[in-house]
């Protein structure tokens, strides 16, 4: 549906200097049937960029639909006062993996068998053009498994995919995602998420044990031919809330893995990192 956009007030601290997230009015929230914190899939009415947001608040500003702070409005070329199409699914449900590409759109892999599922689940929520390779990486350690896995991996293509597509993983909503949706409920005992960041090291992190990822880290070393250090402790991206996907997929919230690594590991080593992740899992089990 059409909506316009108007800026952010100075009072809403939750959207200014951000650009993941928005406001939208009580009406506009009923007529999409969403709530805060699922996403909306925004597009210019005049074509153009797509970008995904996160509904921080509901707004009472009369007929003021969207209010987006001036860094998310840059990411779809807009100005206060222009349409919008607005819908409440992010990825392009009937486009296949080529054409998004193409496109520079989003998509969902999925393989999850819901009358049979697997133990475990091996994710990539930024994949695509902007995390870059880690849904290959996701693939490749689902492949080298020998035991059914699902496979959730979110592809976000075009030049600046990560501004326009990404939302944070404690934000991700299966309400938005129907790939993720078809997931939740599995109660997995282990679940996997490859990322990836600009920093030096591998960081192996989630809410699993600490002595299950301090061997995970030794088998990744030894995967990727040591290439980084590997630490599981004290890093920026650790993963370890609770209402990060990779933890709240696993039965008890507290078995999610989450793997950051750097750009030149995903580029070379993604097969390899995928396969040591796997077979660390096969012999150690989920």
């Amino acid at each position: 549906m059409l909506a316009t956009v108007q800026k952010a007030r100075n009072d809403q601290s939750d959207l200014l200097g951000k650009r993941e997230t928005l406001s939208i009015s009580p009406s506009l929230a009923s007529a999409l049937g969403v709530s805060v914190g699922t996403q909306l899939r925004l597009e210019a009415d005049s074509g153009g960029p797509v970008g995904a947001y996160t509904v921080a608040s509901l707004h009472d500003d009369g007929d003021v639909q969207i209010r987006l702070a001036k860094r998310g409005r840059s990411q779809l070329h807009i100005a206060p006062g222009d349409r919008v199409q607005v819908q409440s699914v992010v990825p392009r449900t009937q486009l296949s993996f080529h054409d998004a590409w193409m496109r520079d759109e989003c998509v969902e892999t999925v393989w999850h068998e819901a009358h049979d599922p697997a133990d475990v689940a091996f994710i990539a929520p930024h994949g695509g053009d902007g995390e870059r390779n880690t849904d290959e990486a996701a693939v490749y350690a689902a492949k080298a498994y020998p035991n059914p896995a699902s496979v959730w991996a979110v592809h976000n293509f075009g030049a600046s995919a990560t501004e326009r597509w990404h939302i944070t993983s404690t934000k991700i909503s299966p309400a938005s995602y129907p790939g993720l949706q078809r997931l939740r409920g599995a109660e997995f005992d282990r679940v996997v998420s490859f990322h990836l960041w600009n920093g030096d090291e591998i960081i192996v992190g989630g809410r699993a044990n600490d002595t299950y990822r301090e061997n995970l880290a030794e088998r990744i070393a030894a995967g990727v031919n040591g290439v980084r250090d590997v630490v599981t402790e004290d890093a920026k991206y650790m993963g370890d809330s609770e209402a990060n996907v990779v933890n709240w997929l696993t039965h008890d919230s507290q078995r999610g893995i989450q793997i950051e690594a750097p750009a030149y590991v995903y580029q070379r080593y993604r097969k390899r990192l995928g396969e040591a992740v796997a077979e660390f899992l096969e012999t150690e089990g989920p």
